[in-house]
């Protein structure tokens, strides 16, 4: 029974230390480019992500959801960002993992989340957060001008150093 157990044990570790690499690691790397996923704003009108990225802005591209209390706790530093940089340049998608339109619509009021705002209403089942590899929330990516990721899951004080490095403000 033991080295039934132990030879149990050791495959598992085996397979684990082959198995590749989450999808996250690559479609998120820092360097490439992003690609285009179509989602709903909030009037159900279809847009393309890339229509928002590689525009000459730096994006924030922000997966969270109304029912999500570290999302909602996490959009004072979002708003602060967007507030203080938008001027400059700086550009905000949020791609929310709501399934009730109500609570997503009113959520975005109630918060003052005055950026773009795009969901499929599928969930964790969302288009975007299934390509993106998004396996829990807040998350996000920063884009730079030319459409490429330049930082992943900037959180806090961390997301408003980064972009004073990058406006030098």
């Amino acid at each position: 029974m033991k080295k039934a157990l132990l030879i149990i044990c050791c495959l598992t570790i085996c397979m684990a230390a082959t198995a590749q690499p989450p999808r996250i690691s690559i479609i998120r790397t820092v360097g490439k480019k992003v690609t285009n996923v179509q989602l709903p704003n909030t009037k159900g009108v279809m847009c393309n992500l890339t229509d928002y990225v590689g525009k000459k802005n730096v994006v924030l591209i922000d997966f969270w959801a109304s029912w999500c209390r570290p999302c909602m706790e996490e959009m004072s530093y979002v708003r602060t960002a967007y507030n203080r940089y938008h001027k400059h340049g700086f550009n905000i998608v949020g791609i929310s993992l709501d399934n009730n339109p109500a609570e997503w619509k009113a959520a975005i009021k109630n918060f003052k989340l005055n950026w773009t705002h795009l969901s499929d209403l599928q969930g964790w089942n969302n288009a975007a957060a299934q390509k993106y590899g998004i396996i829990s929330i807040p998350s996000s990516i920063l884009v730079n001008k030319q459409g490429k990721i330049i930082a992943n899951d900037l959180r806090g004080e961390e997301l408003l150093m980064r972009l004073r490095q990058i406006y030098g403000k």
